[in-house]
């Protein structure tokens, strides 16, 4: 299952990411995205696999990060960043 509830915040984390939603794994591994809800947006903390660049990502991401976006009210309020 991609979609999982991994994380347990606590208010201060929270105040800087906002309210966590779940922890996205990609069918291969290669890519992990912590999910957060901030105000009306849901932002996608994404990680590659360590030694991957974004353009060597085979593993589809995106399109079901948006999914799980919609699904959960905030279509078109999804916002991807991208940890270096």
């Amino acid at each position: 299952m991609p979609f999982q509830q991994e994380l347990v915040m606590d208010e201060e984390a929270e105040k800087v990411f906002g309210e966590y939603l779940a922890t996205f794994h990609s069918a291969n591994g290669q890519v992990l995205a912590h999910l957060f809800k901030q105000g009306d947006r849901m932002v996608a903390h994404v990680q590659m696999l360590r030694g991957m660049e974004a353009g060597e990502i085979t593993d589809p991401y995106v399109g079901e990060l948006n999914q799980f976006a919609r699904d959960h009210g905030f279509e078109g309020k999804l916002r991807i960043i991208y940890a270096s």
